[in-house]
């Protein structure tokens, strides 16, 4: 097949709206019912939900009013062509770059063990992540471009999927289930210190705001604010995907049930009887579904990490060489942890340091743009977007 050239490839806000979206679901999609359960103890989960989102909407805000003042360039290059800076960059790259192998070791642990549960369960879970490995090794080497495609093209059938098990359940779905509506556990639901990492993904917009084209498609400069809607729109997106999730899986499934499920989405599929004889089950489906999700997560990942390294750190070397190096870390830190139990344990402490990495690199972009006032000597980075994982 062939491809655009990522020296000359640009998205739309569309685009890397759709991006963010598929990037910010992942895994979440399927265990996000239970923690919401475990940590409140109650189905106002989507209270939760609503308020996260209001957050996500505050730091996407905050990100491309940052990336405004940068022109068309990144934070990071802007850290490169500073003489002063450049220590800056190279602190957060190795953050950034921890943080997404651990996230990616993460992600790639729970397809693992979900594969293993529900298709192959004669297949090592190291093979299934080996497999799964090489695949989004190979999507790191068409570049951004192909990243940016695969969101697009799996993106409708996530939504079509999940759209059929939301409606196919409706019969089933007993509004008991959300009441009663206590003051108190209402108050209390605003309190998500352990659940706001499931809405991470937004930080992609540091790192892929670079390749948005200024212009529309009929050539003339997009209308002021026009692109931070489109990008609050995708916010919107997610808190709709998971709040509907989350709600029937109380709804159908019970909270009690929801609190000791592994991942509900999927049985909440369970629950659909489809063309009976010929699709009696939806699992299958929910279940390549998601592994569709969570290959485009893992390959946005792969891919963002190599690159920023690869920059920042070794701009001679052939980025493939970096993102084959970063599934090798990947693959031996994937299955440290001995259990799920543990696995998800440890992707909380992932999360925490993700929102710390985030929240530090956004208000130190501010500072640092506010103080310098844009007097860094020299033109923007000639390095072209997209050019880095071509190698």
């Amino acid at each position: 097949m062939k491809t655009q050239s990522s020296e000359q490839y640009t998205m739309s806000p569309l685009e890397l709206s759709v991006t963010h979206i598929s990037f910010t679901i992942g895994a979440g999609i399927l265990t996000l019912p239970r923690a919401l359960v475990s940590v409140l103890e109650s189905s106002f989960g989507w209270i939760s939900i609503l308020f996260c989102g209001v957050l996500m909407a505050l730091f996407v805000t905050g990100i491309v009013i940052l990336h405004k003042r940068l022109a068309k360039e990144s934070l990071f290059d802007y850290f490169e062509r500073s003489r002063h800076l450049k220590w800056l960059g190279k602190v957060f790259s190795l953050a950034f770059f921890v943080y997404f192998l651990s996230f990616f070791s993460i992600e790639g642990r729970l397809l693992a063990n979900v594969v293993h549960i529900y298709l192959l369960d004669q297949t090592p879970s190291e093979v299934i992540f080996l497999m799964m490995l090489l695949a989004t090794t190979y999507a790191c080497s068409k570049g951004i471009e192909g990243i940016v495609h695969i969101s697009l093209i799996y993106f409708p059938f996530v939504i079509l999927v999940l759209g059929i098990v939301v409606f196919m359940n409706l019969g089933n779905f007993e509004v008991n289930e959300l009441r009663p509506f206590i003051g108190s556990e209402v108050v209390r639901a605003f309190d998500i210190r352990h659940l706001f990492y499931f809405f991470l993904g937004f930080e992609i917009f540091f790192f892929l705001l670079k390749y948005v084209n200024p212009l529309d498609a009929t050539g003339k400069k997009q209308k002021k604010n026009k692109p931070l809607k489109i990008y609050l729109a995708g916010v919107l997106v997610v808190v709709l995907l998971y709040s509907a999730v989350a709600v029937f899986s109380f709804g159908v499934l019970t909270v009690e049930a929801t609190k000791i499920l592994p991942f509900p989405t999927i049985e909440l599929s369970k629950e659909v009887e489809v063309l009976e004889g010929l699709i009696e089950r939806l699992e299958p489906l929910v279940i390549v579904m998601w592994i569709m999700t969570i290959f485009n997560t893992m390959a946005i990942l792969q891919f963002v990490a190599s690159d920023i390294f690869h920059s920042q750190w070794t701009p001679k070397r052939n980025a493939n060489t970096i993102a084959f190096i970063f599934g090798l870390l990947s693959f031996m830190l994937s299955f440290s942890p001995d259990s799920l139990t543990q696995t998800l344990s440890v992707s909380n402490w992932v999360g925490y340091g993700g929102i710390g990495i985030i929240t530090l690199l956004l208000i130190t972009g501010f500072a640092v743009v506010k103080k310098n006032n844009r007097t860094t000597k020299g033109p923007p980075s000639e390095t072209t977007p997209g050019s880095e994982m071509n190698g």
